[in-house]
């Protein structure tokens, strides 16, 4: 049976009336999560503290994790009104419990304007009903601040639960208010105070273009690393070895500007110092960059971080393993590798000895007068063997390069006996160097430059360079 226009509207009518209910009970849990009580909700954005920073004196703050304060940073007002060009700025603030502590400005300011220019999305007036806050988390408040502004006035936020649905809100209500707002607060007023220390551990490349690296002494697994300058001020030792000036330099940039990626605790105790490896560092590296000296001491890798502590601060930062490959570094990665400095074209002659064999270059070099110029020279060079003119140039030039590319593999130690080849090296300047190799094994070479041993090289490197050299006539 068809039904009646009339049965249709009735119908119609009853839907209408649960959808309205539904959308009204969807609102009201929205704005109050549990709470019994009757309520009045206005959605219009609502300023709830508007003093401005300067005049807000000082912030109160305490939650779970403890208590700080907000305070007045007048030296930091002065220096910054100082640098502005119109001589006046917002006043600067600091922790009071973090003096003599870097710490997040930008972090430290959003914290303070919480206090004096706080905005609500959503008032809530909950002045009927027996039981008025219970379900907005304000009977014990997360959080609590006490400001205290300029003419000597307070005002205490309690700071209460999370909104559904709005992770960054909190139910908030001044003292003796019977509203209760819905508003942004700062995670670090609800946290311990030492998410205000600033991650930037070393900032000592920002006001020069050059990174000098005064002293440098790393301890880890593998060595002992020593970086000092030379004594002409224009490149590195290393272990009392040449270093690699381009390598070092970058190591200098990378602890000159250290940023850790977060906070994990002040005042660590003896347990937890032992929990994060601290207690016994697996790498320490004290360094003097650009005139400014600090020490890092690292601790165990957990998630690609490593835990790190900085100078003598009671403070364990995490500290990103891609960013700190010096961590886990030898001698070797900062040495230069290659044992034979000098260049072909400074090399007036060349003796080589070994295998019961003497092998004597002469290298003559005349001006190339079409391709000089008035600021640079350039030569024609003819070589000799044993004072007679070479046939071919190749092998000889062939020997250079593979001579000029060995490399060191790994430390060497102190050697002792018959070298089985030895180097002599002139320049036109007259100056010598002798360059000895030692078979230690059928694998490994020790090279030793004017006697002291440089390094092993791998054996496979240096046969090449013998058969060339021989191969010259």
């Amino acid at each position: 049976m068809k039904s009646s226009p009339k049965n249709k509207f009735v119908i119609l009518g009853i839907w209408a009336v649960a959808l309205i209910a539904g959308i009204a009970a969807l609102n009201f849990l929205g704005n109050r999560s549990g709470s019994s009580a009757s309520s009045s909700v206005s959605t219009t954005e609502i300023s709830l503290l508007n003093q401005g920073l300067s005049n807000l004196t000082q912030i109160e703050v305490q939650n779970s994790s403890g208590s700080y304060t907000l305070v007045r940073d007048e030296s930091g007002t002065l220096a910054a009104q100082s640098s502005s060009s119109g001589g006046s700025t917002d006043p600067v603030f600091t922790i009071k419990e973090l003096s003599g502590y870097d710490l997040d400005s930008t972090a430290v300011k959003a914290a303070a304007q919480n206090g004096c220019a706080l905005s609500a999305s959503k008032a809530i007036d909950v002045s009927s009903g027996t039981s008025s806050t219970s379900g907005f988390g304000l009977e014990n408040p997360q959080a609590t601040m006490k400001m205290t502004y300029e003419d000597g006035s307070t005002a205490t936020l309690l700071i209460g639960g999370q909104p559904p649905l709005s992770e960054s809100s909190r139910y908030v209500q001044l003292e003796g208010s019977d509203t209760i707002y819905i508003a942004g607060i700062e995670d670090a007023i609800l946290g311990d105070k030492s998410i205000f220390l600033s991650k930037q551990l070393t900032n000592l490349t920002s006001t020069s273009s050059s990174v000098s690296v005064q002293k440098l002494s790393l301890k880890n697994k593998n060595s002992t690393i020593e970086i000092l300058p030379t004594s002409s001020g224009d490149g590195y030792t290393v272990n009392g070895q040449p270093g690699d000036h381009d390598k070092i330099a970058a190591l200098g940039n990378q602890l000159g500007d250290t940023s850790a990626v977060s906070v994990t605790l002040m005042n660590p105790t003896k347990d937890q110092l032992k929990s994060y490896g601290l207690d016994s560092p697996a790498s320490v590296v004290s360094f003097t960059i650009n005139g400014e000296s600090h020490t890092f001491k690292i601790g165990n890798l957990s998630d690609s971080r490593y835990a790190l502590m900085m100078d003598d601060r009671p403070v364990i930062y995490q500290l990103s393993s891609s960013g700190a490959s010096w961590i886990n570094a030898s001698a070797l990665t900062y040495r230069q590798l290659n044992p034979i400095s000098q260049k072909q074209e400074d090399t007036a002659s060349l003796k080589a000895e070994g295998n019961g064999s003497v092998y004597n270059f002469s290298t003559a070099r005349e001006v190339d007068e079409n391709s000089s110029t008035e600021d640079n020279s350039t030569y024609k060079y003819t070589y000799s063997l044993n004072g007679t003119a070479l046939s071919s140039s190749d092998n000889y030039l062939s020997f250079w390069s593979s001579f000029q590319n060995l490399k060191i593999a790994d430390e060497g130690s102190s050697v002792s006996g018959t070298p089985e080849w030895t180097f002599t090296l002139t320049g036109y300047d007259g100056s010598k160097t002798i360059y000895t190799f030692y078979k230690v094994s059928d694998l490994q070479e020790t090279v030793a430059v004017n006697g002291t041993v440089f390094g092993n090289l791998d054996r496979s490197d240096f046969t090449p360079v013998i058969q060339a050299l021989t191969s010259c006539k």
